[in-house]
């Protein structure tokens, strides 16, 4: 459950994004920077979460998701760049350091020991996740500060019940 909750707290953040990003005049390139860096980060975040623990990666995923949040919120605030560049930078942050599936999906692939299942509840929750942030109607403003707050309480719950290769609640 742990796992799938940081996917569909990460993915209601991209959901925000895109749905921001649509209403933008650069929109395709928006969503294209986003993509490709999406595209291009996954092998990697895969190895690191092979290499160190799926915590690790999990977490760093999560707390860049929570940056590029924040800089869609403040950054119009305290910079005079323009949004789109401000929506550019955001997209970066996300797409190449906050892609928690795959950590997320190889965690719950060992914990439920199917990987046919793991993959399939994995997929549904990120395109759920996905659908709900995009269509969810709010304004820009509210979306942002619901995902800021859906994406830090799946942190805090990833740093409190999984310790690296062990969920703590499970212990006996």
């Amino acid at each position: 459950m742990v796992f799938l909750f940081s996917i569909v707290a990460q993915w209601f953040s991209r959901g925000a994004f895109l749905q921001i990003f649509f209403q933008q005049e650069e929109d395709l390139f928006l969503i294209s920077i986003f993509l490709g860096s999406v595209i291009l980060s996954s092998p990697i975040q895969g190895y690191m979460s092979d290499l160190t623990s799926r915590k690790k990666v999990i977490v760093l995923a999560l707390l860049a998701s929570i940056i590029s949040l924040l800089i869609m919120l403040f950054g119009p605030r305290v910079t005079s760049l323009k949004f789109p560049i401000i929506c550019g930078v955001a997209a970066v942050v996300n797409g190449v350091f906050g892609n928690v599936f795959p950590a997320s999906g190889a965690g719950l692939s060992e914990r439920t020991g199917e990987e046919k299942r793991s993959l399939l509840y994995s997929v549904l929750f990120r395109y759920l996740g996905l659908g709900v942030g995009a269509l969810m109607p709010l304004p820009q403003m509210s979306k942002l500060v619901f995902a800021v707050s859906l994406v830090t309480v799946a942190l805090l719950w990833v740093i409190w019940d999984i310790e690296d290769g062990e969920i703590v609640l499970d212990k006996s």
